[in-house]
């Protein structure tokens, strides 16, 4: 598996978990994700969902005093993936409250399989009233788009600990 991955490899760490891969919470406002994992599975899609599920549970005011959540995947590690995993992160999504997300941002492999998915779940999003995400092949792009910035603070103990 290793570390985390260029661009995020010199961040401090706030979470691990092997069935997703690596994320940051920089309160009150942001969400990054980086997959390891080839295939995104149901497995993937639980333990991203619930980063978000946490952030909701214990900072939702916070978040809303600033906004909404921005949520950043580098989901470039996905090769393929699986119905019940796109399923779960819609639904998951869906049961967040109105505008606890303000905008997403999602790096993906540059392969028509991950054109096609973004576009229909665009869709989905749309019809749902969930901000549809940006995409990007290339990271770099995406980095200057969201003008991230290493988290500075510790990540709090309910975001890391699983609570």
């Amino acid at each position: 598996m290793g570390g985390t991955r260029p661009p995020f490899a010199s961040w401090r760490m706030h979470f691990f978990n092997p069935a997703f891969g690596f994320a940051w919470y920089m309160a009150p406002d942001t969400l990054v994700t980086q997959s390891t994992p080839a295939a995104a599975d149901l497995a993937a899609a639980k333990v991203m969902t619930s980063l978000g599920d946490r952030i909701v549970k214990h900072d939702l005011e916070a978040v809303r005093a600033a906004g909404g959540l921005r949520i950043v995947h580098d989901w470039r590690s996905f090769r393929s993936y699986k119905a019940d995993a796109r399923e779960w992160l819609f639904q998951a999504m869906r049961s967040w409250p109105k505008g606890a997300v303000r905008e997403m941002h999602v790096a993906i492999p540059d392969t028509p399989l991950w054109h096609m998915a973004v576009s229909a779940g665009n869709l989905l999003y749309a019809l749902a009233g969930i901000p549809a995400p940006i995409t990007a092949a290339n990271i770099d792009v995406l980095l200057r788009r969201t003008r991230l910035r290493p988290p500075v603070h510790p990540a709090p103990a309910w975001f890391t600990s699983g609570e």
